[in-house]
């Protein structure tokens, strides 16, 4: 029998033809064609399909494809059913980590998805983790029945994938405190398991882990999207294949029209905000073909959110269409735009699982958060490394620092007292070509998002006996300032470290030279900041400070 999926095998794509070959069918052979061929395929080939919507199996009340297989073939083994959870856990969205298991098989199955691109290839390197886990399922070593199917009837099999591996891992001794567990109420014992890193499904919305306000709009019931004549990923296409990257694109109910809007930007994604060009492509989505109107923004509110959508996707490693593609597995995706969750950079994306609309932050898989924070001296600039054109405005002596009576760490002191955290500071020659020092603070805090904040400069004359800024904001027209205010701002919350603190620790490392430029960056999807320091003989020194 010929099977066919989707190309791109990732965890279920290839722990169901093991399940098959092994259980089902030893003569199987898969075929892996584009998501769109899939169902044509194994109905021209008298084939079967699995794992992509609509086919013979796939993800069904909430199980992945490798359990509805057991299921539906009615396969009665213990090991099974122990792998199945494993499987599940690495597979299904909102699961993803659940277990310690499930979370080692996902980094296999992401390892051999950047490793070899071959689907074909990948299942004979993969099939002997399989076996190696089928056998270590059939030693017994996860679930513990009884209180595993007490979980099971109160909670579900979400629960017990996480409680199997948390049991798992801590032996007897865990069963008082499982026992707790038990009597706690539903969303009390959530909290107190392991929650997936990289991949978090949420049934309504971010919740309090949002870090903007925006929702989607859809008159009240999401499945208005189901009338679109084009998907969100074939819209994506579309828009990028005429335009370039895409940095955001959603389904709208605008006037009782459903229409869908894509967000290109007018210059390569490696250009900073400030360098760029945001633009929108929007038309009704329930008429073929979708004839989508082009506009270029120039009002605040779309600058500056526009700003901060391609600051993270610069931060992730996946982009918009990468996201869109991963969220489409568990149905059709009508949001999708990019935001930070517990300071890392992502995509906020929400789709209709069996008609209810679900909301998943899907990681940008950029910079690594445990990079050490200790300086990178990278010698008089960022190099090669540079992602946006500033360079500092000293003039040829950079020495001409060296004039100020206050140092930047004592000038962010005294007045984040009185402004709150700045964004950015550095000194510089102004028009007259006298020394000034501009700071950066936010109206609102560096906790509110680039669209809702208000960005201003404190600029004042650091050779006079006291040091006394003034305070302006910027607005439209200035879209300069305010596109790189609204990077700043977004680089910031999405960095460990505070401008301050990235200032005191480039001192450190030069203890007797002068911190004269600080501003947030950039390097290799990683956000810090980049600090130039004079040295003591009054050459630059830049760090790259994470």
């Amino acid at each position: 029998m010929k099977w066919v999926t989707r190309e791109g095998a990732r965890t279920d794509r290839v722990a169901c033809p093991w399940l098959i070959r092994k259980f089902i069918d030893k003569d199987a052979e898969f075929l892996f064609v584009p998501r769109d061929q899939v169902l044509e395929t194994a109905k021209r080939l008298g084939g079967k399909s699995f794992d992509t919507p609509g086919s013979d199996y796939t993800h069904r009340d909430g199980k992945c494809t490798f359990e509805t297989l057991i299921e539906d073939y009615k396969l009665k083994d213990e090991a099974l059913s122990r792998l199945a959870i494993i499987v599940h856990g690495a597979d299904v969205s909102g699961d993803v980590g659940c277990c310690p298991e499930s979370a080692g098989l996902l980094a296999i199955a992401d390892g051999f998805h950047e490793t070899t691109p071959d689907d074909r290839r990948k299942l004979e390197l993969e099939f002997p983790v399989y076996d190696a886990l089928y056998a270590y399922c059939r030693q017994g070593r996860q679930i513990r029945g009884g209180l595993m199917k007490r979980m099971k009837k109160r909670f579900g099999l979400v629960v017990v994938a996480w409680a199997a591996g948390v049991l798992a891992a801590a032996g007897a001794s865990a069963q008082p405190a499982f026992d707790e567990l038990m009597r706690m109420p539903f969303k009390e014992m959530k909290g107190q398991l392991a929650a997936p890193p990289r991949r978090a499904s949420i049934e309504a919305g971010p919740g309090r882990g949002a870090t903007d306000q925006r929702v989607p709009q859809m008159g009240g019931d999401p499945a208005v999207v189901n009338t679109s004549k084009l998907s969100m990923a074939e819209g994506v296409r579309q828009a990028e294949a005429k335009y370039g990257a895409t940095i955001e694109a959603k389904f709208e109910l605008k006037a009782d029209t459903l229409k869908l809007s894509i967000y290109p930007i007018g210059k390569p994604v490696a250009v900073d905000a400030e360098r760029n060009v945001f633009e929108e492509l929007a038309g009704k989505a329930a008429v073929a073909p979708w004839a989508p109107v082009f506009s270029v923004f120039t009002d605040q509110k779309h600058l500056t959110r526009s700003a901060r959508d391609l600051t993270l996707v610069q931060l992730s490693r996946i982009t918009l269409a990468d996201a869109i593609a991963r969220a489409s597995d568990e149905g059709a995706v009508y949001w999708a735009i990019p935001t930070i969750r517990a300071g890392r950079a992502g995509y906020g994306m929400y789709a209709l699982d069996d008609g209810r609309p679900r909301y998943e932050f899907i990681d940008g898989e950029g910079g690594d958060e445990r990079t050490a924070d200790h300086p990178a001296d990278l010698g008089s600039g960022p190099g090669a490394g540079a992602t946006d054109a500033r360079v500092p405005e000293l003039g040829d002596d950079l020495s001409v620092a060296r004039g100020s009576k206050l140092t930047m760490a004592q000038a962010l002191a005294r007045t984040e007292a009185k402004y709150g955290p700045m964004i950015e500071a550095k000194f510089e020659l102004d028009d007259a070509k006298k020394l000034s020092l501009s700071l950066y603070p936010v109206g609102k805090g560096v906790d509110v998002d680039a669209e809702r904040n208000v960005f201003q400069e404190l600029a004042g004359d650091p050779t006079a006996d006291v040091f006394a800024p003034t305070l302006a904001e910027f607005k439209v027209p200035d879209a300069e300032h305010l596109t790189r205010s609204a990077r700043d701002l977004t680089l910031v919350q999405t960095s460990p470290l505070t401008l301050r603190q990235a200032v005191d620790i480039a001192q450190a490392a030069l203890p007797k030279g002068f911190v004269y430029w600080a501003i947030p960056t950039i390097r290799d999807t990683r956000a810090g900041y980049g600090v130039y320091v004079l040295g003591s003989d009054n050459r630059p020194h830049y760090f790259f400070i994470r």
